[in-house]
């Protein structure tokens, strides 16, 4: 049926299908995971927020906002292709949730690695991220909150990612944060605040 020469032809077009076939499609391989520690307690404790606790906020009109905490921690893993090794990355995640037409906050520390561990904060559409290993020690003052004082305060700028549809939406622009009290005041682009408010 076919001359040798067809033969000969019909083999190198076969094994190099199948060569083609064994390397474009290679066999399933088992994804493997490059785990990471846990957040040590040490830096847990930046966020100082407990899972269904409530704190308020006062408005710099006056009016008193509860804010409830729902906080989670978790491993999540991050994957390129299926068979690099996945990258694990630690989240210890705190939402605090207000009883009030405003927007939650976002706290949240994420470690990908023994040296990137990164603390932020997000309010609506505005956000900051900070290295919390060296640089949360910056911007330490002083400040009078509700006739209290606060200390170790760090003033941290939320930049916004503004849509410009809406050029003048009124945005969080900047938060006042310790280690042992968390949020002690967000400040708004038009001059308003609110402030930790305590019983």
């Amino acid at each position: 049926m076919f001359g040798k020469n067809e033969k000969s032809a019909l083999y190198l077009l076969l094994s190099i299908s199948a060569l083609f076939i064994l390397y474009a499609c290679p066999l399933p391989c088992e994804p493997q995971r490059i785990s990471v520690l846990p957040i040590p307690d040490s830096v847990s404790m930046l966020i100082p927020y407990k899972n269904g606790d409530t704190v308020n906020f006062q408005h710099s009109g006056g009016l008193v906002v509860p804010f409830v905490c729902q906080r989670d921690s978790s491993a999540e893993y991050a994957y390129s292709d299926w068979c690099s090794p996945g990258q694990e990355y630690r989240l210890d995640e705190t939402l605090l949730i207000p009883d009030y037409p405003i927007s939650s906050v976002f706290v949240q520390l994420t470690k990908y690695d023994e040296q990137n561990l990164l603390f932020s904060i997000s309010v609506a559409n505005s956000s900051t991220v900070l290295n919390a290993l060296h640089e949360l020690s910056f911007n330490l003052d002083s400040l009078k909150v509700n006739q209290k004082w606060f200390y170790c305060v760090m003033a941290l700028n939320l930049s916004s990612s503004e849509n410009p549809n809406y050029p003048n939406k009124l945005r969080f622009d900047s938060v006042y944060y310790t280690q042992q009290n968390g949020i002690v005041r967000l400040t708004m682009s038009n001059g308003e605040y609110y402030d930790l408010f305590e019983k």
